[in-house]
């Protein structure tokens, strides 16, 4: 499937996951405006509360052979790299009771440092 197909996805942004395009067409373009999400062409989130951008549709690998982040098997498990992609639900919970939460609690930057070697 393929990212584009979403609301709130630039037609030149890398192909995304099942996941983030779920995510994507309640917080695309026609969302909630407070909450409204989009992926630019180079593939970053771009959060309305500016909060976190990120880049999804990424393969991890690739990120792991440029440098600076850990290797797949050292991650938590509750990471998920769909299709070994960077995914919305790599940092937040799909379907959680509380909207939008993370995968684990990122005080002091824990969940950000779980792939980030820094």
């Amino acid at each position: 499937m393929v990212g584009h197909l979403s609301s709130g996805v630039d037609i030149n942004a890398p192909a995304i996951d099942v996941y983030s395009l779920q995510c994507m067409n309640c917080h695309g373009r026609h969302g909630d405006p407070k909450e409204t999400t989009n992926v630019d062409r180079n593939g970053v989130v771009r959060h309305a509360s500016g909060s976190v951008n990120h880049p999804i549709g990424v393969p991890y690998i690739n990120a792991v052979a440029y440098g600076g982040y850990r290797p797949m098997h050292m991650l938590s498990k509750k990471i998920l790299l769909p299709d070994g992609k960077v995914s919305c639900v790599s940092c937040h919970q799909g379907y959680a009771k509380e909207h939008g939460k993370l995968v684990q609690n990122n005080s002091q930057t824990s969940l950000c440092l779980e792939c980030h070697d820094i």
